[in-house]
């Protein structure tokens, strides 16, 4: 089963992927997929394994690496 991380489930923005799995487009399509939510740790979570898509802005993944500057891994 896979597992996908949305930051809420009321947002206009996620409300695609929200519908989809509520109204089972994945299952028609052979793909077992649930939510993860009520959490703000998607992507540390995308990085531990514990999900496997998120649904968000594309700076959060940038919090599971706090260290990096954006300069070629260079700090």
């Amino acid at each position: 089963m896979f597992k996908i991380w949305v930051p809420d489930l009321d947002s206009p923005s996620y409300f695609v992927a929200v519908a989809a799995v509520d109204l089972g487009f994945f299952k028609q399509e052979g793909v077992d997929i649930e939510f993860v939510y009520n959490t703000k740790q998607g992507p540390e979570l995308m990085l531990d394994g514990k999900v496997d898509f998120i649904g968000g802005p594309a700076y959060a993944a940038t919090r599971s690496f706090p260290v990096w500057t954006g300069q070629n891994g260079v700090q």
